[in-house]
């Protein structure tokens, strides 16, 4: 079981207006900075009694990377030090001032059975759960190459074992309370499904995030359980170090600013409230159309396509051989996936 604390602090609210949030409770993981503090504040300010869980601990090497080599800062996962609930105690604070009701806790998410205790310690503190926000994750930087079983345990540990931990206990507290309920995930901030330098272990880790969402809507459907889950992009500490070293983006304060977390807030509070009741098993994109001064924000839905296909009899090598242009998509950069089916094309973008 994992060591760690629960502080509460609450403020009474007079003339208080009915949120989108309102009556319900919302844990959210690693919030003590960057979105998932934006995701605790956002769901606050709109009603929600918010767990905010962070372990508190900082990255390897710092924001600047410090003994990571050519390795871009935040990715080295985090240091292995206690927990410091100060981190989430700091965002309870701000809740608080702001006349919310919110509770800190500081258990590492990087197991099933820790995971789980986040969201037993918010029932326990408010009696109840209806949304689960699995904001923490960890990113190792490494190559098909350098990858090894260390940095990707890490990244599965936090990223896929802590959504399935949180999820798990979720879905006791939500069917013994015999309501439903949303369970929010993030895929990640480099693109719906990224291929590129030091993300291989991060991506097969996102990977799995993306099938135990669909594994969790499909579970849930019966039980009114939803399960959604989208890719933010923002210069928080963790991501800003690989989109300024890929010259994505330049790191001077005024576009970290621009780039914030919280102009990712919105589209959770919304996949947490009621207004998302008939949305499940959805895999979302909101990200910048850029990292310049003119830069808007897209929201679109991406998905696991299938093409088609060719239909025969039975298949031989030389079947195969002649109809696999129909079948398999074409790429002409990432990002961009074009599948040419019976004279048709069909564009991914």
């Amino acid at each position: 079981m994992s060591v760690g604390r629960l502080c509460r602090g609450s403020a009474s609210v007079t003339g208080e207006t009915m949120g989108r949030l309102s009556g319900k409770v919302v844990v959210v993981t690693g919030a003590g900075r960057g979105l998932g503090r934006e995701y605790a504040l956002a769901t606050a300010a709109e009603g929600a009694k918010v767990l905010v869980n962070d372990v508190g601990r900082e990255l390897v090497g710092g924001e600047e990377g410090e003994g990571l080599g050519s390795k871009p800062p935040g990715g080295g996962g985090l240091v292995n030090t206690p927990p410091d609930i100060s981190v989430a105690q700091s965002v309870v604070d701000e809740i608080v001032a702001a006349g919310g009701e919110a509770v800190a806790n500081d258990f590492d998410v990087s197991t099933v059975e820790s995971a789980a205790n986040v969201v037993y310690a918010a029932a326990d503190a408010f009696g109840d759960v209806h949304a689960v926000i699995n904001n923490a994750g960890t990113y190792h930087a490494v190559d098909i190459e350098d990858v090894d079983d260390a940095r990707l345990d890490a990244d599965f540990g936090v990223n896929v074992h802590g959504a399935a931990g949180t999820t798990k206990a979720a879905f006791e507290v939500m069917k013994r309370n015999g309501h439903g309920g949303s369970i929010v995930n993030m895929m990640t901030g480099f693109g719906g499904f990224p291929a590129g330098p030091d993300l291989a272990g991060y991506t097969v880790a996102k990977y799995g995030v993306v099938a135990w969402t669909l594994a969790t809507a499909a579970a849930g459907l019966p039980h009114g359980i939803r399960a959604n889950a989208f890719c933010p992009a923002a210069l928080t500490r963790q991501a800003k170090g690989y989109f300024i070293k890929a010259g994505f983006a330049s790191g001077d304060a005024d576009t970290i600013k621009r780039f914030g977390p919280d102009r990712m807030a919105p589209l959770t509070v919304f996949l947490a409230s009621d207004a998302a009741r008939d949305i499940t098993g959805r895999l979302l994109v909101f990200v910048p159309t850029g990292f310049g001064a003119d830069a808007q924000y897209v929201l679109k839905e991406t998905f696991v396509a299938e093409t088609e296909g060719v239909v025969l009899p039975t298949w031989t090598v030389d079947d195969i051989e002649r109809e696999v242009g129909a079948l398999i998509r074409k790429s002409d950069r990432q990002g961009e996936w074009k599948a040419e089916l019976s004279g048709h094309e069909h564009r991914y973008d």
